[in-house]
């Protein structure tokens, strides 16, 4: 995964090829950590996005959120 942009407070990172990206928030670390994101909550579990993406929340161990995954699926 490439950075493609990084707007003040967070960083975005996208991949083509895969059909992701990757928002970090503030209260991310800002380097790979394995095991980072202690919660995950899926968007589409609460909020009806269609069935070609699916939209992640990560938190920390403190319930901060650190990051967001976009995953979007080719028909």
């Amino acid at each position: 995964m490439k950075s493609r942009s990084r707007k003040g407070r967070f960083t975005f990172y996208a991949n083509d090829d895969e059909n992701l990206a990757f928002i970090q928030l503030p209260a991310h670390p800002k380097k790979a950590q394995p095991g980072i994101a202690k919660k995950q909550l899926k968007l589409s579990e609460h909020v009806n996005l269609g069935r070609d993406i699916e939209i992640f929340l990560d938190f920390d161990k403190d319930e901060n959120p650190i990051s967001i995954e976009i995953l979007t699926y080719d028909e």
